[in-house]
């Protein structure tokens, strides 16, 4: 049976908890309380966190992970770059679970939300899913473009 997230072994999680350590992130957020909170232990994780606001348009290059705050006043800009392929994995910060904000989550492909106001709970977790969600997308999606080649 292939491997998935799922039925990986605990060595594959373990690593996926290493792998955290020296990740680029960045997190699209205004500078408040919740980003002090959110940025605060992503460098005790050990982390490289850059902080922006208003968002780019799209993450600096070599970006590892996003943070990007699902905000009433930027849910029209265009996040096309967060669907593409190689694009980091994208966590939602949001305030409220309304149907406008969690369309835009699913626009976006976030691969985890986190509520706020954020604490470090959950912080950790949503990460490594996250990555391991991505990874797993990129993996099948690899898989299927083998495939198209083949049959055609």
């Amino acid at each position: 049976m292939p491997e998935t997230p799922a039925t990986s072994s605990s060595g594959r999680t373990s690593q996926h908890f290493r792998e955290l350590r020296g990740l680029r992130v960045s997190v699209f957020h205004p500078k408040d309380s919740d980003a002090e909170v959110l940025i605060g232990h992503l460098e005790r994780i050990g982390c490289t966190v850059h902080n922006f606001w208003p968002p780019l348009p799209r993450p600096p290059d070599g970006s590892d992970l996003v943070f990007l705050a699902a905000r009433p006043d930027i849910l029209g800009l265009d996040f096309s770059w967060s669907v593409e392929t190689l694009s980091p994995p994208v966590i939602a910060l949001i305030e409220y679970e309304n149907p406008t904000v969690m369309e835009f989550v699913l626009r976006i492909g976030a691969q985890g939300i986190l509520a706020k106001p954020l604490r470090t709970a959950g912080v950790l977790s949503s990460m490594v899913l996250a990555r391991a969600a991505k990874s797993h997308t990129q993996h099948l999606q690899k898989k299927v473009s083998r495939l198209e080649q083949r049959m055609g």
